[in-house]
């Protein structure tokens, strides 16, 4: 786990790992944020619709060999 707090968020990111063989092993990510302030419900109001739309392709393109 992953994390990072400041005075707007706290951030943390859970990577799993399943057991199995390396070509077809299966890796999950969580996001967790917690808001704290105006300021940090700003942010992630204007930060999702980016995420959302580049997570997506990220990780097809780690989906795809070579």
């Amino acid at each position: 786990m992953f994390g990072y707090d400041d005075h707007h968020l706290l951030f943390r990111l859970v990577v799993d790992v399943r057991e199995g063989p390396a070509d077809s092993q299966v890796v999950g990510m969580t996001t967790l944020v917690r808001r704290r302030s105006l300021l940090g419900r700003l942010y992630l109001a204007a930060a999702i619709p980016f995420h959302k739309a580049i997570i997506p392709s990220l990780l097809t393109a780690i989906e795809r060999p070579g």
